[in-house]
C-alpha cells in the first residue's frame, strides 16, 4: 500500500495515475519526462490541491512533506518549502523527475561533475547553467543531466517546489556536495512529515523497584510465562510473554529511566540518524540487550520511549 499522509485530491490522483500509466508503459525516461509534462504543468497552474499542511515553511531551513510515497518506492510525490533566503546544499536526486515551482521565485544553479566518482569523498564539481524560475517553471531530471543542483529562494514568501521522482527521494542515500573544497557526503534528507524507517509496537518496559516482585506478580496473577532475563548495567531485566504480547521488567538500567512503551525499528541505525535529524532527544547512548540494542528517546511531551533493533 502507497504511503499517503494526507487524502489526495482528485487532481492528483488522476495525475499519479497518468505517471503509473506513463512510466509502465516505456522505460525510456526522456519519454517519459517529456508526456508527462503538459499534465504536470497542468497541477502546478492549479492552486487549489496543495493541502495546507504541505505549505508550512520552517524558519532557516528547508524541509521536505511527502505527499505520495509508492510501496516499492518506485514513485513519489513531494513539496520542498524553503524559506525565503534560505538555499539548499549542492545535491543529487539519483532518479528520473520533474520539478515546479508552485509559489514563490527561486534561483537554481546547475552543476556537472567532471570527475569519474572514483576517489572516496571527492567531487569535482563545475557550473553550468544558473536559472531564474517562477511559479510553473519546470526543471527536468535524467541523470547525469541535470541531476546536480542547488536551489536558493529569492522572494519575499517562501518558495514551493512539486517534485515528482522515481524513488523515494527523502528516504534514498543520495549525496550532497561542496563544490568549493571539491568534496561530497551521503545523505538522507527524510521528510518532516513522515519517517523512512518503519516502527511497531513491540512491548510495555516497567521500570519498578523491586523486579523480582513484580514478575511474580504478572506470572501468578496474569499468567505470564518467563522469556529471558539478563543483566544491563549491574540491573536485572527481565522479559513476560503474555497472550502474544511482550512486557519488560526492570530496574533503572539507565540513570532517570522511566516506565514507557517499546518500539522496533525495522532498521535501527537508520531510525538512530534520523532520530538524531529531527533533534529528538536522546537519553544516554545505546544499550546493547543480548542480541537487540535499545536507546531511550523523549516524545514532544516528553514521555520516554524505548526504540529497539529487531531480534
Amino acid at each position: 500500500m502507497a504511503t499517503i499522509p494526507r487524502p489526495l485530491p482528485d487532481v492528483l490522483k488522476a495525475f499519479i495515475a497518468e505517471v503509473e500509466q506513463v512510466v509502465a508503459s516505456s522505460e525510456d525516461r526522456r519519454d517519459t519526462i517529456a508526456r508527462l509534462k503538459p499534465g504536470f504543468a497542468t497541477l502546478l497552474a492549479d492552486s487549489t490541491w496543495l493541502h495546507a499542511d504541505f505549505r508550512q515553511p520552517v524558519a532557516r531551513k528547508f524541509v521536505q512533506y511527502a505527499i505520495y510515497r509508492a510501496e516499492d518506492a518506485s514513485l513519489s510525490v513531494m513539496a520542498m518549502v524553503v524559506p525565503s533566503g534560505v538555499a539548499t546544499p549542492v545535491h543529487d536526486h539519483r532518479a528520473w523527475g520533474l520539478v515546479g515551482v508552485y509559489q514563490g521565485r527561486q534561483r537554481e544553479k546547475v552543476y556537472r561533475r567532471l570527475d569519474d566518482g572514483s576517489r572516496r569523498d571527492f567531487a569535482d564539481l563545475q557550473q553550468i547553467a544558473e536559472n531564474i524560475l517562477s511559479p510553473g517553471d519546470l526543471t527536468t531530471l535524467l541523470p547525469p543531466e541535470g541531476d546536480i543542483h542547488m536551489i536558493e529562494t529569492i522572494s519575499a514568501e517562501a518558495s514551493i517546489s512539486i517534485h515528482i521522482l522515481g524513488n523515494d527521494i527523502g528516504c534514498e542515500q543520495r549525496h550532497r556536495y561542496d563544490v568549493e573544497h571539491k568534496s561530497v557526503q551521503g545523505f538522507k534528507s527524510g521528510y518532516i512529515n513522515t519517517s523512512c524507517t518503519a516502527f511497531r509496537l513491540a512491548h510495555q518496559h516497567l521500570v519498578v523497584p523491586d523486579v523480582g516482585k513484580t514478575v511474580a506478580f504478572y506470572e501468578q496473577v496474569f499468567g505470564a510465562a518467563k522469556v529471558e532475563e539478563i543483566q544491563v548495567n549491574g540491573v536485572p531485566l527481565v522479559s513476560l510473554r503474555l497472550d502474544g504480547g511482550e512486557i519488560w521488567i526492570s530496574g533503572e538500567i539507565v540513570p532517570g529511566l522511566q516506565t514507557h512503551v517499546g518500539l522496533v525499528a525495522d532498521d535501527f541505525d537508520a531510525a538512530l540518524a534520523e532520530l538524531e535529524m529531527r533533534g529528538v532527544e536522546l537519553i544516554g547512548e545505546p544499550l546493547r540487550l543480548g542480541g537487540q540494542r535499545l536507546v531511550i528517546v523523549k516524545d514532544s511531551d516528553g514521555q520516554q520511549v524505548g526504540i529497539t533493533s529487531d531480534r
